[in-house]
C-alpha cells in the first residue's frame, strides 16, 4: 500500500468525500486529486496538512505504512498535553510574532531580517550567503537575509 492509498484509507475512514478532505486539511482538490491518482506525490505541505487536520491518525503509518493504523485516546490525549506544553514554554514560540503562530494548515510569509554573517566563510571565492529561510514544524518559515558589511 503506497502513501496515496493510505490517503484515500483515511478518507474512507471518516465517510467523507475528496472534496470535505479538502476543505477539512486545507488542501486544493486538484492537488489531492493528483495525489490520490498516483500522478504526483504527497509533499511535505501535503502530508502536514493531512497531520495537522487528522492527529488520530499516526504520521508513520501515513508514510511509512508502519501498524497501528490509529493512537489510542491515551497517546492522543499525551500528544496534546505535550504539545500544550511544549508550545507555551519554549522560548522559540514565545518570542515568534502573531503572524509566525499563525493557524498550523496555512503557511505564513514573514518579513525578512537582517543579521551579519561576517564570520560565515564563503563558499567558494566567489560565492556568499544570499538568504536563508528556516522551516518551523508549526508550518511556518523566517527569512534571514544578510547585510552587506
Amino acid at each position: 500500500m503506497e502513501i496515496k492509498d493510505r490517503i484515500a484509507t483515511i478518507i474512507e475512514q471518516e465517510g467523507i468525500s475528496q472534496v470535505e478532505f479538502s476543505k477539512a486539511t486545507g488542501i486544493k482538490t486538484s492537488t489531492l486529486s493528483h495525489v490520490l491518482t498516483g500522478r504526483n506525490n504527497a509533499s511535505n505541505e501535503v502530508l502536514t496538512k493531512i497531520f495537522a487536520a487528522y492527529p488520530a491518525y499516526r504520521e508513520k503509518w501515513i508514510i511509512d505504512g508502519i501498524e497501528p493504523m490509529l493512537y489510542s485516546d491515551e497517546e492522543l490525549q499525551e500528544r496534546e498535553a505535550n504539545k500544550t506544553l511544549f508550545s507555551s514554554t519554549t522560548t522559540a514560540n514565545n518570542e515568534m510574532s502573531s503572524t509566525q503562530t499563525s493557524q498550523r494548515a496555512e503557511p505564513t510569509l514573514h518579513k525578512a531580517s537582517t543579521l551579519s554573517f561576517s564570520n560565515v566563510p564563503p563558499v567558494h571565492n566567489r560565492s556568499k550567503v544570499t538568504k536563508i529561510i528556516i522551516y518551523f514544524d508549526d508550518n511556518t518559515f523566517q527569512t534571514f537575509i544578510p547585510s552587506d558589511e
